[in-house]
């Protein structure tokens, strides 16, 4: 749908595939900090569910010791 294009601002806002980046390059010890920064300066198009994997905490075959769930939900302006 090609008219919510009109609702994005440009200043102030964005996209998806620059935010992920921007969170991966900049959250590299704690899982809650790519979720903050990710959840910046959203445009409210191309949301997503993501998951967040920490690979120093990682151990195949090992039970989760807990789960964290975030719901991060914003109003679109």
């Amino acid at each position: 749908d090609e008219s919510i294009y009109s609702n994005i601002n440009p200043i102030g806002q964005l996209s998806c595939w620059l935010r992920s980046f921007i969170a991966n390059q900049l959250a590299k010890n704690f899982h809650m900090k790519w979720v903050l920064i990710f959840g910046r300066f959203n445009s409210g198009t191309l949301n997503n569910q993501w998951m967040v994997l920490d690979y120093k905490l990682f151990k195949p075959g090992e039970e989760l010791p807990k789960m964290i769930v975030l719901d991060f939900l914003n109003k679109y302006r």
